[in-house]
């Protein structure tokens, strides 16, 4: 929808005072210029279109394949003629009352809405993850519901446009409803994913399980384009491609059609089902950063639920990697879903990750802990 072709990042010099090993972090503005207000024109033309009730004019702020989450699982349009031949009930503007749930199913001939926040919560140079929170009233002014999207606004081929939404709403006098099982869900299940690697311990790992049914992330973990060394900005991905002195080669953007990855998780289906030892070590080694040791990761203190109902969440997430000493040495952001199936809350996708600083950057006093680290391959170096 927002065209700004350039150079393709991943070929270009990393930016000035980002130090050798390092990761590309918010300090650099090369990280924010150019996405953050590309993305917020996107988002905000996108809700434009639907307080027009316009979908071919919505239909434009998208990527396809899009994928949507309105309820636990995603649902896939792989072009626009889907898109517009049969739209997600929340996008349907036609007034039809055909499904059953709660929620969203279907919009009032005649309502309007009001745009209430619009948020950045994650971003990097071709990927950015935002809010979007809106209030729908009925023609004679009766406050209807309220819908609370996260986005996943990306750079694919030069194009910036929606590739991945997840949506709740929540019928008028229900906003104050808590989840707190959500939330506990949240922080348990993160909690658990440091404990393992901050320890080693692939029992932990392997104990923790993705909601099973249709998923759909913005593809960080995998490679959109042969000619890239790994995949995108996520997780590993940052690290290795620090030690490998490649920081730039996750923000390719030239070439890519879609960055939309979908999977089938089965019932019982593991994350994480071994890690070998070597994989601890080598993700020990180069969590380290520009410090002598690694030591453990925390999940953030920020790191909430941000919109939940009763079998879907959108989280704001994140972690803190700490030598040893307790010395900050890392921050990573992320934006996510959570659901509920089989009365359990599990992971569901992922909508985008940011390294908000990485201290290896940092100018520091001699002698203070800092040290160089040694080159890891990129298929040896995982981890949160």
């Amino acid at each position: 929808m927002n065209d700004a072709r350039a150079a393709d990042l991943a070929q270009a010099s990393p930016p000035e005072g980002l130090r050798d090993g390092a990761m590309l972090d918010g300090r650099f503005p090369v990280s924010f210029e150019a996405s953050v207000p590309a993305a917020m024109a996107v988002l905000t033309a996108h809700f434009t279109a639907i307080a027009r009730r316009d979908l071919a004019a919505l239909a434009a702020t998208l990527h396809f394949p899009f994928a949507i989450y309105e309820g636990i699982e995603a649902e896939v349009f792989e072009s626009r003629e889907a898109l517009m031949d049969a739209p997600p009930a929340s996008l349907d503007f036609s007034g039809r009352m055909e499904l059953k749930g709660h929620g969203g199913l279907s919009v009032m001939p005649g309502s309007y809405d009001l745009l209430e926040g619009l948020q950045l919560h994650t971003f990097n140079p071709i990927n950015v993850g935002l809010e979007l929170r809106l209030a729908r009233h009925a023609p004679w002014g009766e406050k209807l519901e309220t819908c609370e999207g996260i986005y996943a606004v990306t750079d694919n081929d030069g194009l910036w446009a929606i590739q991945l939404a997840s949506t709740i709403f929540t019928p008028a006098g229900h906003e104050r409803a808590e989840y707190r099982d959500a939330v506990e869900a949240h922080l348990r299940h993160s909690r658990d994913w440091m404990m393992g690697w901050s320890h080693s311990d692939g029992q932990i790992l392997a104990s923790r399980r993705p909601s099973p049914g249709r998923h759909a992330s913005v593809s960080g973990g995998t490679k959109v384009r042969e000619s890239d060394p790994m995949g995108g900005p996520m997780a590993g991905n940052f690290l290795a491609a620090a030690r490998t002195r490649r920081p730039m080669s996750l923000y390719g953007a030239k070439g890519v059609a879609s960055r939309l990855l979908v999977r089938e998780i089965a019932h019982g289906e593991r994350a994480q089902p071994h890690t070998p030892q070597a994989q601890f070590e080598n993700f020990n080694n180069s969590a380290r950063g520009g410090f002598e040791r690694y030591g453990y990761t925390l999940v953030s203190p920020e790191q909430r639920v941000l919109h939940a109902t009763v079998d879907k969440a959108h989280t704001c997430g994140g972690y803190i990697r700490y030598t040893p000493r307790s010395e900050p040495i890392s921050e990573t952001r992320s934006l996510g879903i959570l659901t509920y199936v089989d009365q359990t809350w599990g992971a569901a996708g992922m909508l985008g990750q940011s390294i908000h600083r990485d201290r290896t950057n940092d100018l520091r006093p001699p002698g203070d802990g800092q040290a160089p680290g040694p080159a890891a391959t990129a298929k040896e170096t995982t981890g949160p």
